[in-house]
C-alpha cells in the first residue's frame, strides 16, 4: 500500500505543464493566469494544441500507477484495491501539491478522472457529462465540485463497499482542499469570505474569468 502511495505520488508530481512552458517561453507558469500548473493555463500561455497534449500525459499520471496496481495484484493472486486506492490518492496528492515545484500544482481534475476511469467507470462518466455541461453553460469548475461532492452520495446509493465510498469521498476532499489553498495565494484584506466561496464554487478569486486567465503576478 505503502509502495502504490509513493509511486502515484512520484508520478503524479511530474508537472508536465510547467515544463513545457519553461521549455517554450521560459517562464515560471506559476506567476501567470490562475497560477496553476494545469493544461488550462498551457492553453492560455502557449496553445491550445499543445495544451491538449499536456492534458493527456497528466491524465496517463494518474492512469499508469493505477491501472498496473489493479491488474498486476490480481493476476498474482493479491488483493489489489487498496494498492490502486493508495496510488490512486498518491497521483492526486502528487499532481495537486508536486514536490518538485514547492508544493504548487494543479487541481486534480485529469487525475480525478483518469482514476476513476479505472477504479469507478461509472464515476468517470457521471464527472464527464458535467465537464460537458460546464461547458455548454460556462460553468465548468461549479459542476466539477458538485459531481466530485454527489460521487460518494451516488456510491452509497448503488450499494458500493465502504472503502470505495471512503476513496470517493477523500478525493473531494483533496480537490477541495485545493481549490481553498490556491498554492497558498493569500486571501485579500477584504471580502474573504466572498473569495474563499468563489475559490470553492468558481476556482478562482474574482468574477471575470478572462482577467482571471491573463492576470501576471
Amino acid at each position: 500500500m505503502f509502495f502504490g502511495f509513493i509511486t502515484g505520488y512520484l508520478l503524479g508530481s511530474i508537472p508536465f505543464a510547467w515544463i513545457a512552458v519553461w521549455l517554450f517561453k521560459r517562464i515560471d507558469m506559476r506567476n501567470y493566469g490562475s497560477r496553476t500548473v494545469s493544461a488550462t493555463m498551457v492553453g492560455v500561455l502557449i496553445s491550445k494544441p499543445i495544451a491538449a497534449i499536456i492534458g493527456c500525459l497528466d491524465i496517463l499520471k494518474g492512469l499508469i500507477p493505477v491501472y498496473f496496481g489493479k491488474t498486476f495484484f490480481e493476476s498474482s493472486g493479491l488483493s489489489s484495491s487498496f494498492f490502486a486506492y493508495a496510488a490512486g490518492i498518491g497521483a492526486l496528492l502528487g499532481h495537486n501539491w508536486p514536490i518538485w515545484l514547492r508544493f504548487q500544482g494543479g487541481r486534480g481534475v485529469s487525475v480525478v478522472l483518469s482514476v476513476l476511469t479505472v477504479l469507478f467507470p461509472f464515476g468517470a462518466i457521471y464527472l464527464l457529462v458535467m465537464l460537458g455541461l460546464g461547458k455548454l453553460f460556462r460553468a465548468g469548475a461549479i459542476m466539477v465540485i458538485i459531481a466530485l461532492s454527489t460521487m460518494p452520495v451516488l456510491s452509497v446509493l448503488l450499494h458500493k463497499p465502504l472503502p470505495d465510498i471512503i476513496f470517493l469521498l477523500l478525493v473531494f476532499l483533496i480537490c477541495l482542499i485545493k481549490r481553498i489553498e490556491a498554492n497558498r495565494e493569500s486571501l485579500p484584506d477584504v471580502n474573504k469570505r466572498a473569495v474563499i466561496l468563489r475559490r470553492i464554487f468558481w476556482d478562482r478569486d474574482v468574477r471575470d474569468y478572462h482577467h482571471w486567465l491573463h492576470r501576471q503576478l
